[in-house]
């Protein structure tokens, strides 16, 4: 019997795009034309019965879960702090994975949970919006943000960590609807501490200042003074600062405040401390000390997110004994393959 919901031709595109298969090869393999894989990925077309089912069995999903309200989708511009090298069809394949789970997410939350406490951007420069977050959220004046992970988690904004199979890419900010804010992270080993941090501040500028805005070089360079300010206010850190500037003094400020010694030295140019010939000299002598790509923890920890666990956990009391994948119309080792850490202590009892 056919199903009263309609086919959702987003979900069969971004099925497709996180496997990195293109349309003739699914069209082929399935034994549909690619016209109508076209058609059906753009709406013109809703497959029949049967051709859902092979498609269903093809990228092993249930067929129910290629309906579905279109509202689940995520929508808008994404923003990425990532490397030039980076290619369209990794950069694709790690936007679809990430919607896809943002899609379970979205069926898990009541929609009152749908909304991040964030301020509004009214034109403010990226430094203000920073400042005017901190005082929003509640920061000390002057003092370091302790676990940006558990502020954030906090503050309903979702940190989603999954392995990007690459290091051209540190993360990236997508939304659910208008108000509610996901940071895709790289949960790479080779992504440290502190640049992690400053990579959830980054793309947190660009939830605040950039939805109504087009990715370019000049709203990167907005969010990094946004994460600066966010993470290392100008008025606090200049006060920390002494001439000259030392390896030592790097890393206390690295421990004080968590973020790179690079990041450190950077703030003190863009805020005049040093001049820009002694900035690129210091530059020099980190990377000849292999710094740019890997510092000194110098005392910095990972910080984990917790709250997808939360709502994951929250949602199987609510469902009680109907296992969560077949909530999430998955096939249960889709399930466990996305969100297998966060299931673990369920599969030991």
């Amino acid at each position: 019997m056919k199903s009263s919901v309609s086919f959702n031709p987003d979900k069969l595109r971004l099925l497709r795009e996180s496997c990195a298969l293109s349309q003739s090869r699914v069209s082929r393999e399935v034994g549909i034309s690619q016209a109508a894989l076209s058609k059906f990925e753009k709406g013109v077309l809703e497959p029949s019965e049967e051709t859902l089912c092979q498609l269903a069995e093809y990228f092993h999903f249930p067929p129910e879960w290629f309906r579905g309200d279109d509202g689940d989708i995520p929508s808008g511009l994404v923003f990425h702090r990532k490397r030039a090298a980076l290619t369209a069809t990794i950069r694709t394949r790690l936007e679809a994975e990430a919607k896809l789970r943002l899609i379970d997410v979205a069926k898990m939350l009541k929609p009152e949970e749908r909304i991040s406490n964030v301020v509004k951007h009214e034109n403010r420069s990226p430094a203000d919006a920073a400042r005017a977050l901190r005082k929003h959220w509640g920061l000390a004046t002057g003092k370091p943000v302790d676990n940006l992970v558990s502020l954030l988690e906090r503050n309903s904004i979702l940190v989603l960590p999954f392995d990007f199979g690459t290091d051209k890419i540190d993360g990236f900010f997508l939304s659910l609807g208008f108000d509610f804010f996901c940071i895709a992270l790289n949960d790479s080993s080779v992504f440290t501490p502190d640049r992690r941090r400053f990579t959830l501040a980054h793309e947190l500028g660009h939830a605040i200042l950039h939805r109504e805005s087009f990715p370019d070089p000049e709203v990167e360079k907005e969010a990094d003074e946004f994460a600066a300010e966010l993470l290392a206010p100008a008025a606090s850190i200049r006060k920390d600062f002494s001439i000259p500037i030392t390896l030592k003094s790097l890393a206390q400020l690295k421990s004080k405040w968590k973020i790179s010694m690079a990041a450190v030295l950077y703030r003190a140019r863009t805020l005049d401390v040093i001049d820009d010939k002694t900035w690129r000299r210091l530059c020099i002598y980190l990377s000849t000390l292999g710094y740019r790509k890997r510092e000194p923890l110098c005392g910095l920890s990972p910080e984990r997110p917790e709250l997808l666990t939360q709502i994951i956990e929250d949602t199987k009391k609510r469902i009680g004994t109907t296992p969560i994948w077949q909530y999430l119309q998955l096939e249960e080792d889709v399930f466990h393959q996305r969100y297998g850490g966060i299931t673990a202590q369920e599969e030991m009892t």
